[in-house]
């Protein structure tokens, strides 16, 4: 058996939860090095390792008497593309986005057709596949028993059933930024938003954020919420983190200024405390994570 074939098969039977005793190696070789050049002609550009990718596959395959056999029941080539996609290589995400993720869409809209709700949980998958908390993302539990797109609309569904039935039990969103607002007050500025202007502040942020385009809300809810740093969503975006930033700071700043300008709207220059409560606009941009927490953005 030449080298290469030994070299995988060693790498499968490493990771094997399987009978390895009298496992015919030529042979798991032989269909481990095939299964790599399927791999390789149907993700061209996209960097595959053979032993990493031998590994991957001896850690998915089920256990039973025969490797070689546990091995032509796993879906290999998009194995590959899965490992690919863990490794941060920007080819195969991208062979991801064009192949499978596209089509979430029309899975989502089977939940719910209204387009925001649509972009909210597919780009709420891909941060899930890709990214995960910051352990590679939930690709890495795809055991490629089944095709790469069926499970990822099983991904779909469970996530849009849960939005669904979490937008269900929320209170309204004016309520959640009042509450949150006044946890960073002090207690004076606390005591005027508790009284005649608390439905005008309420209702400005509301209306800030419903400003939001929503590339701007997921941004925001992946940043403030689930917290994933400006690396990490360069990758889930494919660009540059400073580019990140540059998005965030940009929404940051509408929010705010949407916020008072949607405030002097309704109180006018005149009224009394009005630029008290316009400088508190300017606190919400300190405190989003807070503020953002408890919202359906």
């Amino acid at each position: 058996m030449p080298a290469v074939d030994e070299e995988l098969a060693r790498a499968f039977l490493a990771g094997f939860r399987g009978t390895q005793t009298g496992a015919d190696t030529a042979a798991l070789g032989r269909a481990l090095e095939e299964a790599l050049g399927r791999a390789c002609a149907r993700w061209p550009g996209v960097s595959i390792d053979g032993a990493a990718l031998a590994r991957h596959l001896g850690a998915r395959a089920a256990p039973g008497d025969d490797p070689v056999a546990a091995l032509a029941a796993l879906e290999t080539d998009e194995l590959a593309l899965a490992l690919a996609c863990l490794g941060g290589d920007v080819r195969a995400i991208a062979e991801l986005e064009r192949g499978y993720l596209g089509a979430l869409a029309a899975v989502v809209a089977q939940v719910d057709r209204e387009p925001a709700f649509v972009d909210e949980v597919v780009q709420s998958v891909r941060a899930q596949v890709l990214v995960g908390d910051g352990d590679g993302g939930k690709i890495a539990s795809y055991a490629g028993s089944g095709p790469l797109a069926g499970w990822l609309r099983v991904v779909a569904l469970r996530a849009a059933m849960a939005l669904r039935k979490s937008a269900e039990r929320e209170q309204p969103v004016e309520d959640e930024v009042l509450e949150a607002v006044q946890g960073h007050l002090a207690a004076p500025e606390r005591d005027l938003l508790k009284g005649r202007y608390a439905a005008d502040l309420r209702a400005a942020f509301a209306e800030a954020l419903a400003g939001l385009e929503p590339k701007e809300r997921n941004l925001l809810r992946y940043y403030y919420v689930e917290q994933l740093g400006v690396e990490e969503l360069g990758k889930l975006y494919g660009v540059h983190f400073s580019t990140v930033s540059r998005w965030l700071g940009a929404a940051r700043t509408g929010i705010v200024t949407r916020t008072r300008t949607a405030l002097a709207a309704r109180l006018g220059p005149a009224a009394p405390a009005a630029e008290s409560l316009l400088d508190l606009a300017q606190s919400i941009e300190l405190s989003l994570g807070g503020l953002l927490g408890g919202t359906r953005l």
